[in-house]
C-alpha cells in the first residue's frame, strides 16, 4: 500500500465460495465479510504484507464445437482441458491446474523486499 486506508476491499471471482476466501495481514488472517462483490479485510498501513488467498475449484462443462460434443475442463474461466482435443496447445495451460496461481511465490518475495527499510 502506498498510504494507510480505512478498509480494503478486494474483488474475489464469482465461481469462489465465498466461505474459502481469506484475508491475512502481516501474516494474522483476519475476520473478512462481503460488501457486494468485494472481501472487505479492514484496516491496512503502508508496508503490511496483505496475503488473500482463495480456491478456484475445477468445473467440467460440455459445450458443442463445429458440430462436436465436447468436454471441456474450466478452472475459473480458463480452459485447462478438452476431449476430444482441440487443435490449440492446451499444455501451455497445465500451469493453471495448480492450487496456487504460478506467480504466487514470485508475488510473496516482492512483498517481503518491498517492505524492507
Amino acid at each position: 500500500m502506498k498510504e494507510d486506508k480505512r478498509a480494503l476491499l478486494v474483488r474475489i471471482p464469482e465461481l469462489t465460495r465465498r466461505e474459502r476466501a481469506v484475508c491475512a495481514i502481516n501474516g494474522i488472517v483476519h475476520e473478512s465479510a462481503y460488501e457486494g462483490g468485494y472481501l472487505h479485510c479492514g484496516p491496512v498501513k503502508v508496508n503490511d504484507e496483505i496475503l488473500i488467498t482463495f480456491p478456484i475449484e475445477q468445473r467440467v462443462i460440455k459445450a458443442t464445437l463445429h458440430e462436436t460434443e465436447h468436454k471441456v475442463t474450466l478452472k475459473g474461466n480458463t480452459v485447462v482441458d478438452m476431449n476430444p482435443g482441440a487443435h490449440y496447445p492446451l499444455e501451455n495451460h497445465e500451469r493453471y491446474r495448480a492450487d496456487r496461481a504460478f506467480c504466487f511465490q514470485r508475488a510473496i518475495h516482492l512483498l517481503r523486499r518491498a517492505s524492507r527499510p
